[in-house]
């Protein structure tokens, strides 16, 4: 294919940019010109979807991270204009820590939670429900723009198996990824809940704080809209005078999730081992179930793929099945692990 103005194929690596930096699928994303897009648009295309994004941490270069193999991340701008997503990879002797931070209405909330949590990992704290409340107000006074949803995962290594807990705020999604050498098969089991305010106990708190659900989103002032009945930043919806800050129409308590032993968590999984964690934003999962993840990163380690590949290809194919949203992937390896 030859078009005016490109040399030949001007697609994935060989995509030309423009003084703005735009490659020619990149600008027609900026122009929303889809039928364009669909045309130009191939992997490796620098503005869209680079497979040099991402990056990969091994135990076996540092010696650190407890029962964790490896973690590998990779992020897509996709089919949006500009990338709003953040992650974060901590690494110490006995814990890694990864997270995923789904920003809205600009990049500077998901970049100020990350910066806060990873300031509190290295100073050798750990996360919690209040301290992850705390922080959110704390950004209401610096007028953090924007929003984000928090989904972090911390694999401490105590004893035979890992403890895996989850914090999550929003509809970023942990899934713990377990297989059965038997030939019983894959599990994804969900370490999060999604927080969709259609959801009955979501509804209840939107309503008494002043502000109603209609299609699956929160409405204020019967034109602004959001999406998601938990997140960080969002402060014009948490101006509810008299009540606390988890009362508000939409606020920043994560829900809190422990497994470790994973027949207590999960009485079907006797017989299986813990392979991994994957952590992703809802561009992920708005097009691919947790199950469908599962099956795919065994399948991609089975042939060889590291963790940011891993990441890479589960991403890729989020976009092939039209996830219009960024796509941005953690994979933590825990092979060995019953």
């Amino acid at each position: 294919m030859v078009l005016l103005g490109y040399p030949p194929s001007p697609v994935g690596f060989n995509a030309p940019v423009d003084l703005a930096g735009y490659t020619p699928s990149g600008y027609a994303v900026r122009k929303g010109k889809w039928d364009v897009f669909e045309i130009l648009f191939e992997r490796g295309d620098y503005t869209v979807f680079n497979v040099e994004n991402g990056g990969v941490w091994r135990k076996e270069e540092r010696g650190e991270g407890g029962k964790v193999k490896g973690v590998g991340w990779f992020d897509a701008k996709g089919r949006r204009e500009s990338q709003e997503d953040e992650h974060i990879l901590y690494v110490d002797q006995g814990r890694v820590v990864v997270g995923v931070f789904d920003g809205h209405g600009g990049s500077e909330c998901p970049r100020y939670v990350r910066d806060e949590v990873g300031r509190k990992l290295e100073e050798g704290g750990s996360v919690s429900v209040e301290y992850l409340l705390g922080i959110d107000e704390i950004g209401k006074g610096k007028n953090i723009t924007g929003g984000s949803t928090g989904n972090i995962v911390q694999i401490s290594d105590r004893g035979k198996n890992p403890i895996i807990e989850c914090w999550n705020v929003g509809d970023s999604r942990a899934v713990a990824v377990f297989v059965n050498g038997d030939g019983g098969g894959v599990r994804g089991v969900d370490l999060s809940k999604d927080h969709k305010p259609d959801d009955e106990g979501e509804v209840e708190r939107v309503e008494k704080a002043g502000m109603k659900v209609a299609e699956g989103r929160v409405v204020k002032g019967g034109k602004e809209s959001l999406g998601l009945s938990r997140a960080f930043g969002d402060y014009d919806y948490k101006g509810m005078e008299g009540l606390e800050p988890e009362q508000q129409a939409i606020v920043a308590k994560a829900e809190y999730t422990q497994l470790h032993d994973p027949t207590t968590f999960d009485s079907s999984l006797v017989g299986f081992t813990l392979w991994g964690v994957v952590v992703a934003c809802d561009g992920i999962w708005d097009v691919m179930s947790s199950q469908d993840v599962a099956n795919y990163v065994v399948e991609l380690g089975n042939e060889g793929k590291d963790e940011r590949e891993t990441g890479m290809e589960v991403a890729w194919r989020a976009v092939e099945r039209g996830t219009g949203d960024n796509c941005t992937v953690v994979v933590a390896r825990c092979d060995g692990v019953n």
